[in-house]
C-alpha cells in the first residue's frame, strides 16, 4: 500500500489519520488518540488498498466503503453515549466510545483485498481469522489491554463473547444497525445481523 509517512512521531501520525477520520481528535486521552493512530499507521501500511476510501465494507457490499461505516457509527456512538450521560446519567466513557468505534473494523484493511479486476476478495487473513482479531493483533502491538483487545473482538455476533463493558453493548448495537441498513439498501433478502443477536 502507499499509505507511508516521512516521519514518525506519535502526533504526526496521530495527525495523519486524522485527516481521514477528524473524530479521533475527540479523544480526550493523547496517550489512546496516539495509540489508536499507531494502530492504523500500522495496519495501513500492511494493506493491500492502494487508498483508505477503497477499502471495502464487505465482499457483499463492495460498494459501501469501511472507512464510512467506520465514520457513521463511530460519530452515532458518540452522540448517543454523549446524550445518554446528559439526560439519563449513565455514565459511559466516551473515549472508550470512540475508541471502539474507531478500532472496531480496522482490520477489514487487512481481511480483503483488491482482487486485480476492480472489486475485492477475501484476503488469507479474511479466510482464515474471525473478522476483529488482526485489530485486536495490531491495537496489542500497540500498547492496548486484554480489556480494549476483547472489546474489539467481542463487537460482532461472529464472536462467541459478549463485550465486557457498557460501552461495547451500546456500541455493537449501533454498528449492527448500520450494517443493516447497508444490507437492506443493496439486498432486502440478505440476512440481517440484527437476527444473529
Amino acid at each position: 500500500m502507499n499509505f507511508q509517512f516521512q516521519t514518525g512521531s506519535a502526533e504526526e501520525k496521530t495527525r495523519a489519520v486524522s485527516q481521514f477520520l477528524p473524530i479521533l481528535q475527540q479523544v480526550g486521552d493523547h496517550q489512546l488518540r496516539d495509540r489508536i493512530a499507531e494502530v492504523y499507521v500500522n495496519v495501513l501500511q500492511d494493506s493491500n488498498w492502494e487508498r483508505v476510501e477503497d477499502a471495502c465494507f464487505g465482499i457483499h457490499f463492495q460498494q459501501q466503503k469501511v472507512i464510512d461505516h467506520i465514520r457513521v457509527v463511530t460519530e452515532s456512538a458518540y452522540t448517543a453515549a454523549k446524550l445518554m450521560n446528559q439526560y439519563q446519567n449513565l455514565g459511559l466513557d466516551l473515549d472508550v466510545v470512540l475508541g471502539l468505534g474507531l478500532l472496531h473494523d480496522v482490520s477489514k484493511f487487512l481481511e480483503f483485498e483488491p482482487d486485480g479486476e476492480g472489486g475485492a476478495r477475501y484476503s488469507p487473513i479474511g479466510n482464515n481469522i474471525q473478522h476483529g482479531v488482526a485489530g485486536a493483533y495490531y491495537a496489542k502491538k500497540a500498547g492496548f489491554s486484554w480489556e480494549w483487545l476483547q472489546l474489539i473482538i467481542s463487537h460482532t455476533p461472529q464472536s462467541n463473547n459478549r463485550p465486557c463493558r457498557k460501552e461495547g453493548f451500546l456500541f455493537g448495537l449501533i454498528d449492527l444497525a448500520d450494517a443493516d441498513q447497508i444490507a437492506i439498501a443493496y439486498d432486502p433478502h440478505f440476512p440481517l445481523f440484527y437476527d444473529k443477536l
